[in-house]
């Protein structure tokens, strides 16, 4: 960070309690550089990132994410000084996120799908899915996954009993692919398996 983006975000920065007296012991770090340790995170093309963490009490959370300035927006038309040194930094959890994600799809992540500044959310796991139903009639718009979330997930998975040549296929957060149809019996990339249950879904998304 240049002396003169410092000086921009310095002002903006709580004064630490120890420093006016108020009890406490200084930090390890000073702010300037544990802001150009979060920059870096969400440097060289990663829009949105998790990282393991240790502990967030009685919370659910096991990671931290940033979220880049082209992501964010927070000041983006008020301030574009302060917007391209703000990284947006919020506990997560490790099934959000993929890592290869491209702008407009960690956009659509942070913006409309996370509520990052929820503390009491439920995980929003990565999952990308396509889906046909022949007994609904519903189903996909051409042969790509698209982002959607674990309640749709699993509304189209109760859907697939009783639709024979019906499918419903995902992604989560490592790249794994699951391929599901029911045609009187229930088979998941090729391999009969019990019916898809709450857990069975969670556990496949990753969620904690």
């Amino acid at each position: 960070m240049t002396d003169a983006k410092w000086a921009a975000v310095r002002p903006l920065l709580p004064v630490p309690a120890w420093f006016q007296g108020r009890g406490g012991r200084p930090e390890g770090y000073c702010h300037r550089q544990l802001l150009d340790a979060i920059r870096y995170l969400v440097a060289g093309g990663i829009s949105c990132r998790a990282m393991p963490a240790d502990s967030y009490g009685t919370y659910r959370f096991d990671a931290v994410a940033a979220a880049s300035p082209p992501v964010h927006g927070y000041h983006h038309g008020r301030n574009e000084a302060l917007n391209e040194v703000v990284s947006a930094v919020f506990p997560a959890y490790q099934c959000e996120f993929r890592g290869d994600e491209n702008l407009k799809e960690a956009v659509l992540r942070f913006k409309r799908m996370l509520r990052p500044t929820v503390i009491t959310r439920q995980p929003v796991p990565y999952l990308r899915m396509r889906y046909e139903n022949t007994r609904t009639g519903g189903g996909s718009v051409g042969p790509s996954l698209g982002f959607t979330t674990h309640d749709v997930l699993e509304r189209e998975l109760r859907l697939l009993e009783g639709a024979p040549g019906s499918f419903v296929e995902f992604e989560n957060s490592q790249g794994d692919v699951r391929h599901i149809e029911w045609n009187g019996s229930w088979l998941v990339n090729d391999t009969p398996q019990a019916p898809p249950s709450q857990n069975w879904t969670a556990s496949a998304l990753g969620c904690p």
